[in-house]
């Protein structure tokens, strides 16, 4: 499989075509009309040169596009830059620039390479494993060595996305549904605490954990969703997070890679102690006087509902477990 670009070539003829490109803080912004010009060149010029030559040379080669058949999707990328834990992030909007998901990573391997091509997935696997043990203790420590709730929860993403790729890369039915399912407690979990995130700075204006002690008096319903969304986060039953995590565990089982249930384990401990810490802060800890009112007063409704709805899927999926043994079936054909 061969992943090409063709930066100089699209250059070339956004010249000849009078697009200027723009950049902000050293990014291009890729709109409308550049997008064209990227999808002609690319998939109408660069593409089939590639595969000529490959052909020239005795090979059997041919192109594929990520736009065919929706071999590949993507989701809107938007870049969030910090300098300053205590400055307001700055968001800046690329374009049609998007973030291919692991989904999409593990649809492309499991369509594109036959059962003929195991000698280059096997070549991968190691290395895509060590990756995604690295990221689930990486993303573990920093998410408790950091201050800012919405660093912690991004740091706590990275930590998750190496759960999901030490599935995958155990090539077995549980390993495979496990990942599948994690995406999914993932996405429900962590949008979830995310919002919650933002219900304290509309509210409040804080973005540091240390100031979330005592926050349960005045805003309960935004504690009580981010304490069950962080559950599933950590993998306690009977959320959706322990059933896929007990799916990943099974799944290196079978692999026979032990290491990485270790790894497993030890980022689950690691999660259980950035939630909790905010967990134990929340409802166990008092504030600095004046820092929260000791009536009711929540964030608007209109918020409340989609984090509410987020976090009561956690534990829905965690009660419907059987649907991972359909996952399983599935993954099983697909091996």
């Amino acid at each position: 499989v061969v992943v090409h670009g063709g930066g100089p070539q699209i250059n070339q003829v956004l010249d000849r075509m009078g697009i200027r490109p723009k950049f902000v803080r050293g990014m291009r912004m890729t709109d409308a009309p550049t997008m064209d010009v990227v999808e002609m060149v690319l998939g109408g010029k660069v593409n089939k040169d590639i595969v000529a030559q490959i052909n020239r040379q005795g090979g059997r080669a041919a192109g594929l596009s990520g736009k065919d058949g929706g071999l590949i999707q993507a989701r809107k990328m938007k870049i969030v830059l910090q300098e300053d834990d205590n400055a307001p992030p700055e968001i800046i909007d690329p374009g049609l620039v998007g973030e291919v998901a692991a989904f999409a990573i593990v649809r492309i391997t499991l369509s594109v390479f036959t059962t003929g091509a195991e000698g280059i997935i096997a070549g991968t696997v190691d290395v895509l494993s060590i990756a995604a043990a690295a990221a689930v203790l990486f993303g573990g420590i920093m998410a408790i060595l950091k201050k800012d709730l919405k660093v912690m929860i991004a740091y706590s993403t990275i930590s998750h996305i190496g759960y999901i790729f030490l599935g995958f890369t155990a090539l077995t039915p549980e390993g495979v549904a496990g990942s599948m399912y994690h995406m999914l407690d993932h996405g429900l979990a962590k949008a979830c605490i995310f919002l919650c995130a933002g219900c304290f700075i509309y509210v409040k204006g804080y973005r540091r954990i240390d100031e979330l002690k005592g926050a349960w008096q005045q805003m309960p319903f935004t504690c009580f969703a981010f304490a069950l969304a962080a559950w599933s986060v950590i993998g306690l039953p009977p959320s959706a997070g322990f059933v896929s995590k007990w799916t990943l565990i099974v799944g290196n089982i079978e692999a026979g890679r032990e290491l990485y249930v270790v790894i497993l384990l030890v980022g689950a401990i690691l999660a259980a102690v950035y939630c909790f810490r905010i967990i134990y802060y929340m409802f166990f800890q008092s504030g600095e006087e004046g820092a929260w009112e000791s009536r009711v007063q929540d964030a608007p409704r209109s918020m409340l509902i989609p984090i509410w709805l987020l976090s009561a899927g956690t534990l829905v999926f965690g009660l419907t477990w059987f649907i991972v043994e359909r996952l399983i079936d599935a993954a099983k054909f697909l091996l």
